[in-house]
Parts: C-alpha cells; structure tokens; sequence
C-alpha cells in the first residue's frame, strides 16, 4: 500500500487524472499481436490489486511522456500510477559504483534523501549499484517516494537479487515498464 501523499500530492489532487480503467484486451492485442497466451497472462496480471495498463490516451498517462518523438503505446504499471505525475529526479549510475567514497553509493543516497525530504521523487531503474541505493534511500525517508522503470515485464526484477527491492517500491511507490508482464531482460 503506498504511503501517505507527500505535500504536493495532497495539494495537487484536484489535478491529478481520473480514469475509470477500460477493457484492457483490445489494448493487449495490439500490444502482443498473435500471442493469445501472452494476452491472457496479461489480463491476470491485471486483474490483481495495484496492478494498471495505462494506454497512451488514458488520461493518467504522464503528459510529458506522451510528447516524446516515440512514446510507448502503453505503460504497465504495478503500485501507484497517480505517482507518475509527481515531481521527480531521475538517479542512475554505475552499476559497480564503490559502497562509500565520493561518487558512490553513499552518494547517491544522501542526494535521494535530501530529494525526498524536499518533496521530489526518486526514479531509477532497479540496476545494482546507484540505482538500488537510490531506491532504498527513497524508501527510507519518511513519505519518500520512488519509482522503477524497468526494460523488463512489470512483474520482474532485474538482477533477480532485486525481487524484494522491486517488490517494496511496487507498495510504496510505483515499478513501470512498457514491457508486458513475463517479458524477460535481453542480456
């Protein structure tokens, strides 16, 4: 369940998108065109709590998303998807970045946090390293919010290690990719 809204949210509700969902399935046909099987594994993931396909017409598509040159048709979303409208900083880095030392982990965490405290999400990838010390400071700052956007399915962490990391920012924040559920990381 994510948390209570930060400052901004609780001012801004007026704003924020409402949507009631569409069917999803002609969606996800165009999506996984002559994969019935894909489309059904889809739908389940759909049908439990927290998890939402946003086409790029839903109105809670994030607005600046949809003005890129090549917009994904759609994002899959599991936590909360009024967070994608929030105010956020984009920290990522090495993946072999050192624990502590200057341009560290250490680093990327005390930015995450000040960042939070300000009111400002935190969005990265769910990647070793910067990106896994940025989301867990996020999480550790009291109505810290954070958001991972993965180039795998919704459902899948990313290195596999991160599945607990993946699973607490889907309860508190907000994991999106334009990938659909089950889609492996092409390594």
């Amino acid at each position: 369940r994510p948390r209570a809204p930060s400052s901004f949210r609780r001012q801004h509700q007026a704003m924020l998108p409402t949507a009631t969902p569409a069917d999803p399935e002609p969606l996800l046909r165009l999506l996984l065109p002559g994969q019935p099987a894909r489309v059904r594994e889809a739908l389940a993931w759909l049908a439990r709590p927290g998890h939402h396909l946003l086409g790029r017409q839903d109105p809670r598509y994030p607005p600046l998303l949809r003005q890129a040159p090549q917009p994904p048709q759609a994002l899959f979303v599991d936590g909360d998807p009024d967070l994608l409208w929030l105010p956020a900083v984009a920290v990522v880095g090495s993946r072999a970045a050192r624990a502590a030392g200057a341009g560290g982990c250490d680093n990327a965490r005390r930015f995450s946090a000040t960042l939070c405290r300000a009111g400002v999400a935190i969005t990265s990838g769910l990647a070793a390293g910067i990106d896994a010390s940025a989301h867990q400071a996020a999480l550790a700052t009291p109505a810290g919010i954070t958001l991972a956007v993965l180039g795998t399915g919704p459902d899948l962490a990313y290195p596999r290690r991160h599945a607990d990391l993946r699973e607490r920012i889907a309860a508190q924040g907000a994991v999106v990719s334009e990938h659909p559920p089950g889609t492996a990381a092409r390594t």
